[in-house]
Formats: structure tokens, sequence, C-alpha cells
């Protein structure tokens, strides 16, 4: 896998080989994923540290455990993919400061 697309398709793949179940886990996730970067986004612009918006909302860490029913390496791989490319983000937002 030489990128974060390679990552995607092989998850895409992976979930349709083990049937609707876990397509629909995977669609679930990418809804959260949108959700997620949507807030990053507007956490960027109004100039707010993690913790802050956290404090006000009263919202915990993401969970490292899966939630009940999703699939454990399903839920590792997501982390992994969202955390690496949470860091090519960071650093392409770097280069732009």
């Amino acid at each position: 896998m030489g990128d974060f697309s390679d990552l995607m398709q092989f998850i895409e793949d992976e979930a349709q080989a083990e049937g609707p179940e876990a397509v629909a886990e995977l669609r679930a996730f990418d809804v959260r994923f949108r959700l997620a970067a949507e807030l990053l986004d507007a956490r960027r612009r109004a100039h707010m540290t993690q913790r802050e918006p956290a404090a006000a909302t009263g919202a915990q860490q993401a969970a490292s455990v899966p939630a009940p029913g999703v699939h454990p390496r399903l839920h590792q791989v997501l982390q992994d993919a969202t955390q690496s490319e949470i860091e090519g983000l960071k650093a392409q937002l770097y280069r732009y400061e």
C-alpha cells in the first residue's frame, strides 16, 4: 500500500468481500470521519485548541476500543489510517504557517 487512497481501497475491497454488514459498517465510519473533519475545520477556523471545544461540550477523547459490533481489525485499520491522514494534514498546515 503506497498511500492513503490505496489503503482505503484495500479496506473497501475487504468490506465487500466480508459482505453487506461489513460494507454498512464501513459506510457508518465514513460518515463519522466526514463529521470529524468538518469539526476539525470549524475548530481551526475558530482558532480553538482541541481542548477548548472538548471542555465546552464535555466531550471525551475518541475511544481506543471499538464500539460493540465493530470489527476490531477494521477499527484499528481506520484509526491508523485516520492518524496517518491527520499527520499528513498537519505537515501541510505547518508548511503554510
